[in-house]
């Protein structure tokens, strides 16, 4: 991961798993994280997001 801004970091390169690519975007914002995946393949096409606080 890279960081991009004060507060964000994302993936540099896709995470390969079988036929399907994962990236990821991590951002701090109050107290909280933000943890977003996308996943994309040949059958997938997604978008996951996960708060922690």
């Amino acid at each position: 991961m890279q960081q991009t801004a004060e507060t964000r970091w994302e993936s540099v390169e896709p995470h390969v798993c079988s036929n399907d690519l994962y990236s990821a975007t991590l951002e701090c914002e109050h107290d909280r994280l933000h943890l977003d995946w996308t996943v994309k393949g040949a059958t997938k096409n997604e978008c996951i997001g996960y708060v922690y606080s």
